[in-house]
């Protein structure tokens, strides 16, 4: 019996399926983190930080400039994982490019930023965590979680969507 292009195509699929789910892990998170670390100069009084899809956890400290550490991961069928960091300005942009058929693919920034500085967080689906600042802070969401700890600043401001 000589397989048809249907059986063969059904096999194919079954076989691509089975080595997505391998690479899924149960809660996001991966062995195969990438983890680095980078400094910026900031002599600002205050600082946009825009993680886009990232989870961004930000930390009032009592340093000079801007530390940002990340945690990447994923696992895809093809395709590439990326992630970038640039301080232009008074902005900081945190991002995370997954193409091909991305079955997890995730970020974690770390940034600690000192504690005077006024910080308007940025996010389009990750979650914003903040902790410690005295100055104004303010966080937008189109689809994230916000969690917000210890913060004195005169200003609180929040915008959420979804």
């Amino acid at each position: 019996m000589k397989p048809t292009t249907r059986t063969l195509l059904a096999f194919g699929g079954a076989a691509l399926l089975g080595l997505a789910a391998t690479a899924c892990t149960t809660d996001g998170a991966s062995a195969d983190a990438t983890v680095e670390s980078k400094s910026f100069d900031f002599a600002g009084g205050s600082l946009t930080v825009n993680s886009g899809s990232a989870d961004l956890a930000l930390v009032a400290a009592d340093i000079e400039g801007v530390q940002v550490e990340r945690r990447v991961s994923g696992r895809k069928v093809g395709g590439e994982v990326g992630s970038g960091w640039q301080l232009e300005g008074g902005t900081l942009t945190l991002s995370l490019d997954c193409t091909g058929i991305s079955v997890d693919c995730s970020a974690k920034y770390t940034v600690k930023v000192p504690r005077a500085v006024a910080v308007t967080a940025e996010s389009g689906k990750g979650r914003i965590e903040a902790t410690g600042f005295t100055a104004d802070f303010s966080a937008r969401t189109a689809g994230g979680d916000v969690r917000l700890t210890d913060l004195h600043g005169a200003k609180l401001a929040l915008e959420g969507g979804d």
